[in-house]
């Protein structure tokens, strides 16, 4: 312990304070380096209009399994700091959880928006990094520093690596931490595709009648404002087995 009563050292928090905030920036990447692509619009040649062009973020297993990793780091240490400490989780610049009438918010309150989604790497990364001082003095603290740089290094290797064949030795585990994965629509066509069975025919088309149905929901936010509407993988796959299209309704009745 320091003479301030800290179990991590300030020069050590000063060093994790810099790893928490590139965790943000750091999950974007993971799924545009996905792409091999570095933006998600582009002018198509020969002359004439722009047309933009929408690239899929496919499921990257090693980029996934990273995320989820760092994840559950982040989420464990949280955890402990609100355990031993009796605080109450909070998403850093708000004030109030959505749902509490505390009547008119004065002006420097904010009350959590609906549908916010605070499980998130960067939402946790944000909390910790206003939280150290919390942390640092919590008993059993000593290991975070070291367990969320570990956690970050192996998603920022993710980010700048080539090419390589996917879905190699899919398991039920994997699988399942697919279907958390959340891509965009063209991003969740592409992995129908190259995982086939009941999701076989879940093509563009499919997806666009679901979403006309109502059926499918965006994943909360909040995402960048120049980022595509992203949609939970397992939400989309139980809705197309769930309602089958007219040509599989034909097929049963034949």
């Amino acid at each position: 312990m320091t003479d301030d009563h800290l179990l991590i050292p300030r020069f050590v928090l000063t060093a994790m304070s810099e790893t928490l905030r590139k965790i943000p920036d750091l999950a974007i990447d993971i799924e545009i380096t996905a792409t091999r692509q570095d933006r998600l619009g582009s002018r198509q040649g020969g002359g004439g209009s722009p047309r933009e062009k929408v690239y899929p973020l496919p499921f990257d297993e090693a980029g996934a399994e990273a995320m989820w990793i760092l994840h559950n780091v982040l989420t464990t240490w949280v955890r402990h700091v609100l355990e031993y400490r009796q605080m109450t989780f909070l998403p850093v610049g708000y004030t109030h959880r959505h749902g509490e009438f505390i009547g008119p918010l004065r002006p420097n309150e904010r009350r959590v928006p609906p549908g916010y989604n605070v499980d998130t790497p960067a939402c946790l990364a944000k909390w910790l990094d206003a939280h150290l001082i919390s942390l640092a003095m919590t008993e059993g603290c000593e290991e975070a520093p070291h367990e969320i740089k570990d956690a970050y290094t192996q998603a920022f290797a993710c980010t700048d690596r080539p090419p390589r064949e996917r879905f190699a030795f899919i398991t039920d585990e994997k699988l399942q931490r697919a279907r958390k994965t959340r891509l965009n629509a063209a991003g969740i066509v592409s992995l129908a595709k190259e995982l086939g069975g009941a999701v076989e025919g879940l093509n563009k088309k499919r997806f666009e009648t679901l979403l006309a149905a109502g059926i499918l929901t965006p994943a909360p936010g909040p995402w960048r404002p120049d980022y595509p509407t992203l949609y939970i993988v397992g939400e989309v796959f139980d809705a197309h087995e769930k309602y089958p299209s007219r040509k599989s309704r034909l097929k049963i009745s034949a």
